[in-house]
This record gives C-alpha cells, structure tokens and sequence, in this order.
C-alpha cells in the first residue's frame, strides 16, 4: 500500500505538470495565431525529475510495472485504471490469479520467476502454470531469466520456457515468448523477433529443440555476419 501510494503522488505530480504545460504550449499557439507576443504568456515552473513520467501519464511511454503478488497486481490495476496507463507488468508470479483483469486491460506480462532459485515472499504462491493461464485468459506472455537482478542466469531461458511449457503453455507459443512477443512489447518489433525481410539478420541455429537442454547453438549470426 505504501509503495502504491508514493507512486501515485509521483503520477499526480506528473500529470499536474504535463496538464500545466498543455496549457501553457496551447495559449503560445493560440497568441501566435492571433499575431501577439507569446512571450507575455508566463511559463509553468519545470521539474526535471517528473518529465519522463509525464510521457508515461500522456501514453507516449509505456509504464513498467514490477508486481509479483495479488496485492501488488491489484494495486498496479488500479493505478493502471486511474490514470489511464499503457503498461506492462513485470513478474507477476501471481498474475493467474487475475489473469482475466489483466487480460481484459490488454496489458502484456514478461513473466518470470518460473520456479528456479530459493522462494522469497513475492514466489511464495508461484504456480508453474502461471505462464499458461495467462495465455489462455488472452494476456500477450514474454519469458524472462530474471538475470538482472541476479537471480539466474541469461543460460536459463530455454529452461525458463520448458518449464512454462510444462505448465501447459504450448510449445509454439513458448518460442514466441522467447522472441517476436518480447520485440513486440518492447516496440522493436520492426527489427527484431522473427525472420522478415528488412529485419536484422541475428539468427541463431540450434542442433535440435531450442527448448530442450541437450540442444546446442551451431551457428551464430549477428547483421547477417557469421560469428
């Protein structure tokens, strides 16, 4: 609740701003139109600190939203709903518990953790099928490893996706978490994430399935350029 609350005064403060400055940039362009001096409009006070949430508050970023457990998720919807966000959540071990809500808000889920490591409080009810349910409630899935935050290791992904597939997320959707999903999410979808003509040629070439932990790489390819 504690951390709802900051982020919401934060989301406040920056939609006071970004409104502030609509404002200030219409009457500039209304005093131009009307041949008077727009220097005579005076200009809201700047904090730098609050610009990028601007973007966020106005839909020209997308909001990324940490949220492991239903209180958080919930918490994150609400937030979401209030100020009409374009998000995506990150985490969410729980998120089959609302897999619906979220689905109904469109909000794609970069799922993770998937059962490696020691449980701490944001796992404690981690469901293998987390993955699947999400899918299947309609919510757009992206697999991550968690190694930012040093919790596992970018090795793991494929095992990542094998477990999701274990928990019934089916296999050719696994592979889309793992690649044109991600890009889409991401709005690198022009470059990234499938074989297209025009995209960057980084493909990787595997022995066998990519899902499986005796396959291995026998070919990389970075801008078209053997490696």
């Amino acid at each position: 609740m504690g951390n709802v609350y900051v982020i919401r005064q934060a989301l406040l403060e920056a939609k006071e701003q970004a409104e502030k400055w609509e404002a200030f940039e219409k009457k500039q362009a209304e005093a131009k139109k009307a041949g008077k001096t727009a220097g005579e409009i005076q200009q809201p006070k700047r904090d730098l600190k609050l610009d990028a949430l601007s973007k966020v508050v106005k839909g020209e970023w997308p909001a990324l939203i940490e949220c492991y457990r239903i209180d958080d998720i919930s918490g994150a919807l609400r937030l979401v709903d209030e100020f009409k966000l374009k998000a995506i959540f990150i985490g969410c071990a729980e998120g089959y518990l609302l897999a619906e809500e979220i689905a109904k808000r469109k909000i794609p889920v970069i799922v993770g953790p998937m059962g490696i490591g020691p449980k701490r409080t944001e796992t404690e009810k981690l469901d293998i099928s987390n993955a699947a349910q999400l899918h299947r409630a309609g919510v757009k899935i992206v697999l991550q490893s968690e190694v930012q935050y040093g919790l596992g290791a970018l090795e793991e992904l494929p095992l990542i996706a094998a477990l999701a597939v274990r928990g019934g997320l089916p296999e050719d959707e696994a592979l889309r978490a793992l690649t044109i999903n991600a890009a889409e999410v991401l709005g690198v979808a022009y470059r990234i994430g499938s074989l297209s003509l025009g995209k960057d040629a980084d493909l990787v070439v595997f022995g066998g399935n990519p899902l499986d932990y005796h396959t291995r790489a026998k070919r990389v390819f970075i801008a078209g350029e053997k490696i």
